[in-house]
């Protein structure tokens, strides 16, 4: 008898929440906090903590405060004592997270907006084949950030910078298959461009936007 395979779901939560509770960041959340300067990264900062150990908790049936986190190798995120993986990213605001129980996952999020398309900047992370259709776009910064979010929704799977390696993989194709993992857009309306980088053929299943 052949088993079954179990489809792949990755839970998608999009929004602006509002800062919560500082009780519930932990001592080193909240001296990252009294950090930034402007009272609104701050109180961004806290939003995207609070609603984010929300989100976990439900998950994982604790108490918000007394979840813990740890930082790999290359700075990525993960939750102590759960297999749950889950990726976020902010944008001056509205939030994006990605949530999977035992698989990676990568999210990125960007607010669109004219002059983001810098052909210097663009040449680390772009293959050249990627820099010609950008620059033959009828909108240069919509596509530019169409392959720069899902570049980083890539790498935030594995852990890694940027730099690493993505100058020789060619997004252009969407979705596209890389390593086993799909990289797909996510459709948020015309002023936010995102990517979703998960297992391949995962479902994507809206918690709330």
């Amino acid at each position: 008898m052949t088993a079954t395979a179990v489809q792949v779901t990755v839970d998608l939560w999009f929004g602006e929440p509002r800062p919560g509770p500082i009780e519930l960041l932990s001592a080193d959340e909240r001296l990252r906090a009294d950090r930034f300067v402007s009272d609104v990264a701050r109180a961004e900062f806290v939003a995207t903590r609070t609603w984010l150990r929300s989100i976990l908790a439900g998950y994982v049936g604790v108490p918000a405060a007394s979840l813990r986190f740890r930082l790999g190798r290359w700075g990525k995120p993960s939750l102590v004592g759960y297999d749950l993986e889950f990726s976020v990213s902010h944008a001056r605001g509205p939030v994006l997270v990605a949530v999977c129980a035992g698989h990676p996952v990568g999210v990125d999020l960007e607010t669109l907006r004219p002059g983001v398309w810098d052909p210097a900047a663009a040449s680390l992370v772009l293959t050249p084949q990627e820099m010609k259709t950008v620059r033959c776009a009828t909108d240069p910064d919509a596509a530019f950030l169409g392959l720069w979010t899902r570049k980083e929704a890539y790498s935030k799977v594995f852990g890694r910078g940027l730099t690493d390696r993505l100058a020789s993989v060619d997004l252009r194709a969407d979705p596209t298959l890389v390593d086993g993992i799909e990289v797909r857009s996510l459709d948020l309306g015309p002023n936010f461009v995102a990517s979703l980088a998960c297992p391949q053929g995962a479902v994507g299943t809206w918690r709330t936007r």
